[in-house]
């Protein structure tokens, strides 16, 4: 009975810091957790990426903080939390570096950080901005790292994980970055990153900025294209395309999305690496009013892919599920947004779902009586300024595509009006060509029983 005890009072303590922790954030009460069920999903896979921080190579910042060294990546929210609280003071300045946050942790601290241990700190305060932004997975793997070091460049530097970079661009040093402008260091690491499918501009040029839901919704994606579909954990990441694979890489927590959103304390900081390292691939008149717009257009992309065809709604349950026996910690609002329709039907009148708030999508989506529209065509440059290349470049590889059975080709409704076409001509040469036959066929028969009796 004691230990059943302990451990209820530590999950009790546990759930106290993660709402702590979704209040500080995204400044959300707890009723608004428990309407929003993902928030303990989003925390829960958080604290799998706070795992790193337990590792030796960072004892050095809970001396810092002066506590013990949590035994369980749950208790590095002290780290991450701290870390923000600090962002939060340090609003104000426009030009805030890793520097100014590194002061203002050891300032008051009786510990004095070896230059080794400084360049752990700033890897760890690196870290926290990514995983709060959710832009980027954070490369801490110390020792990975080191061997790859070279007389040219023998210092660690800021490194996402997962991603390339160019050769010939130098990495980002600690020594030279940290007293630069938090701004302009993801703005420099967003120049060097080397992907096709991220970069965007470069991966969605084409004549014309209309994206039609025929060609990119998952159920032609899969039977035409063949594309699979890997489900990621940052945004920087979401609908990356590798043509070589037919992979697209998803985005799998649309739940940060939402709280990023609703969210009533905006942390200026997170917000600027968010914005610096994703931009808006085209102009528009609302982006520095809106810093949700980024995660409104990627709830959007959910509903585009997978929510408005009933095909791709089914396929996207499979996808769902898989992932559930895989990993089994998902988020739920990912199921609901992928699966439902806009619509309920009752007693043969039609409301909006209410699972589906028009208040999460972008305006330019909405209809004058503020409801969700699911349009068959949409605009790169004015409903997805942040994902337009991206999503032109997955059509343009789909609409290269040729089907190749019989089976693909009553599928593929990319173009509805050459679908309707091909297969209106289709039915009604065959029926043409079946009643010829049988009239012909009438004709012999008639021919040869009137031959016959004058014979006999």
């Amino acid at each position: 009975m004691p230990s059943l005890k302990r451990k209820a009072a530590t999950e009790t303590v546990s759930d106290d810091t993660r709402l702590k922790a979704i209040e500080l954030l995204f400044g959300l009460r707890d009723t608004t957790a428990q309407e929003w069920p993902g928030l303990h999903v989003l925390c829960s896979i958080l604290e799998d990426n706070f795992e790193v921080l337990l590792r030796n190579d960072f004892d050095v910042i809970w001396r810092l903080l002066g506590c013990e060294k949590p035994t369980k990546a749950r208790g590095c929210w002290n780290w991450c939390l701290a870390v923000v609280r600090i962002f939060q003071s340090l609003q104000t300045n426009e030009s805030v570096s890793m520097e100014d946050v590194y002061k203002d942790l050891v300032n008051t601290k009786s510990v004095k950080p070896t230059p080794l241990e400084k360049d752990r700190i700033l890897l760890a305060i690196f870290a926290v901005l990514c995983w709060t932004s959710m832009m980027l997975i954070p490369d801490l793997d110390l020792e990975r790292i080191a061997e790859s070091l070279t007389a040219a460049d023998p210092c660690l530097s800021f490194r996402p994980k997962g991603i390339r970079t160019t050769a010939e661009t130098p990495q980002t040093l600690l020594s030279q970055t940290s007293r630069r402008p938090i701004v302009k260091l993801f703005r420099t690491l967003r120049g060097i990153i080397k992907d096709p499918g991220i970069v965007g501009t470069a991966a969605g040029v084409t004549d014309t900025d209309t994206i039609h839901e025929s060609s990119v919704n998952f159920f032609s994606l899969y039977t035409i294209g063949r594309v699979r579909v890997r489900w990621v954990e940052d945004l920087t990441s979401h609908l990356a395309f590798e043509r070589q694979s037919r992979t697209l890489s998803v985005f799998c927590l649309p739940t940060f999305c939402v709280s990023s959103i609703l969210r009533t304390e905006k942390i200026k900081i997170i917000q600027q690496v968010s914005s610096e390292l994703f931009p808006a691939s085209y102009y528009t008149d609302y982006a520095d009013q809106d810093r949700s717009t980024l995660h409104r257009e990627v709830l959007l992309t959910y509903r585009l892919l997978f929510g408005q065809s009933p095909r791709s709604r089914t396929l996207a349950s499979t996808l769902i599920d898989q992932m559930k026996e895989s990993s089994g910690n998902i988020d739920p609002f990912l199921s609901t947004i992928c699966t439902a329709s806009t619509t309920r039907s009752h007693f043969l009148r039609q409301s909006p779902n209410p699972e589906l708030p028009a208040e999460l999508f972008p305006t330019s989506s909405l209809d004058l009586n503020n409801c969700l529209i699911e349009s068959d065509t949409y605009s790169s440059r004015d409903d997805f300024p942040h994902f337009g290349p991206r999503l032109l470049a997955v059509q343009q590889y789909n609409l290269r595509q040729q089907p190749s059975r019989v089976r693909d080709l009553w599928r593929d409704r990319r173009n509805p009006l050459q679908w309707y076409t091909f297969w209106a001509v289709l039915w009604v040469g065959g029926i043409t060509i079946v009643l010829g036959a049988l009239q012909l066929a009438a004709a012999i028969l008639q021919a040869y029983y009137s031959v016959t009796p004058e014979k006999q």
